[in-house]
């Protein structure tokens, strides 16, 4: 697969922010574009073959945003913050597949195209949030939150529906803390995610070789943990940390997953749905369908750790940094 991809990008925003008595105010204007080129995605197979196809693709997304934002201290303790945001994305998309040389039709054969398909996302957004300062040393917040993400043609394919706009609501409650005169720093939140209509991608058989898809709800359950240790030497800084995250993270409805099941074969695993119920073909994979709810999402290893190191020390009239990292999850 060769791509050969131009972006042009422009983006502007505008922000005013102030205070009025114990009110903290930002308000703002937000625009970007975007005109991806592609010239083109071509799939090309070493002797003759369908899969020989080149994609010409060319994109014109725009973003409009206008927000604001408050934090309210209600006394020197407690602050309550209030969100607002409103999204408009608009993307007109021209395509077209044409063959390449090795395709059997020949060479400069128009297998689609599309012309100014348009496609329109827009979403008001919110966060809410509190934070009590409990002491000096330790502070306690809540948020619930909702964002989004627009709906998206697939480039690889052109002629493909393009995905729903996805959407997540966040919620979250933990503490933050500084110990021991600023030497220990502990930090632990849990979070839920809801999402509804989650964009994902898959691999496809060619030539459409990407595909995307939406399933239609996620939920992540979830805790976060974080530990900083500053010990004294004698000379610089020293800077000891480490993170663990634990996710629970499954599909609650996704009826239609995809599911590719290996040729040949006399019949699709139980509670897969295949356009054949068997299949003599000699290599290569069957594109199939099943039921997804309930089962782990992808990207979402059940837990996470990592390890930092971080020396700073003085030389001459600078300073010497040594960093170490060290992280692991158990798959996905």
């Amino acid at each position: 697969v060769v791509r050969d991809e131009k972006n042009k990008t422009f983006q502007q925003e505008f922000l005013l922010s102030g205070s009025t008595g114990p009110l903290k105010w930002t308000a703002g204007l937000f625009y970007f574009q975007m005109k991806p080129s592609i010239q083109p995605i071509s799939t090309e197979a070493t002797g003759p073959s369908t899969t020989n196809v080149g994609r010409f693709v060319d994109l014109d997304l725009k973003s409009y945003a206008a927000y604001a934002q408050g934090t309210y201290a209600v006394t020197d303790a407690l602050q309550l913050t209030a969100g607002i945001r409103y999204t408009e994305d608009k993307s007109t998309l021209n395509g077209t597949l044409l063959t390449l040389p090795g395709h059997p039709l020949g060479a400069g054969v128009t297998l689609a195209s599309v012309s100014d398909k348009k496609l329109n996302s827009d979403k008001i957004t919110w966060r809410l949030a509190a934070d009590y300062q409990v002491s000096p040393d330790l502070m306690v917040y809540a948020s619930a939150s909702r964002g989004f993400k627009s709906g998206q043609f697939n480039l690889s394919s052109p002629t493909q529906v393009p995905t729903d706009p996805e959407t997540l609501d966040a919620f979250e409650l933990g503490f933050k803390s500084d110990l021991l005169e600023h030497r220990l720093r502990f930090n632990a939140s849990v979070f839920r995610y809801n999402y509804k209509d989650i964009q994902l991608v898959q691999v496809a058989p060619p030539p459409i070789n990407i595909q995307t898809l939406n399933a239609a709800k996620a939920r992540v359950n979830g805790a976060e943990f974080e530990v900083v240790a500053v010990p004294p030497v004698g000379v610089g800084r020293l800077e000891i940390g480490a993170t663990l995250s634990l996710l629970d993270g499954k599909y609650r409805d996704f009826p239609d997953a995809p599911y590719f099941v290996p040729n040949p074969y006399a019949a699709p695993p139980p509670g897969v749905t295949c356009p054949t119920d068997t299949s003599t073909a000699a290599g290569g994979n069957t594109s199939c369908k099943f039921d997804a709810s309930g089962r782990r999402m992808i990207r979402a290893p059940k837990w996470t750790v990592g390890l930092n190191a971080d020396y700073t020390v003085p030389v001459g009239p600078g300073d010497l940094e040594i960093t170490a990292n060290f992280y692991h999850n158990d798959g996905f």
